[in-house]
């Protein structure tokens, strides 16, 4: 079970930088000049990146009750979001939902 939640992560981290790094608006040349040019770029501008995952499956994520905030989710999908958001120099917001909702939130390019 824990093999196939970090499978599913993985294949969720490998679409998000697939997304980010893929995709490119089909607008005029004024309007894509406006804009960011895709999803990675967009996440640099605004600073931060939100990363979804239920934090109930110790230990790639969990939560600490000692910490409160962003803090308070820990393991090692956390720290491999957190080293993420480190290389692209922004901040990691973490969004805690339930699983079948994280996988519906890949789908929708949420």
């Amino acid at each position: 079970m824990k093999t196939t939640k970090l499978l599913a992560f993985l294949l969720a981290m490998t679409t998000i930088v697939t997304v980010a790094v893929g995709c490119t608006a089909d607008k005029t040349t004024k309007e894509a000049a406006a804009e960011p040019k895709n999803r990675l770029e967009a996440i640099i501008e605004r600073g931060y990146i939100e990363v979804a995952t239920e934090p109930y499956f110790a230990p790639y994520e969990f939560i600490d009750p000692s910490k409160k905030g962003n803090e308070q989710y820990v393991g090692s999908d956390i720290k491999l979001a957190q080293y993420i958001a480190d290389e692209l120099g922004v901040e990691l917001h973490i969004v805690p939902l339930e699983f079948s909702a994280v996988l519906s939130s890949i789908t929708e390019k949420k």
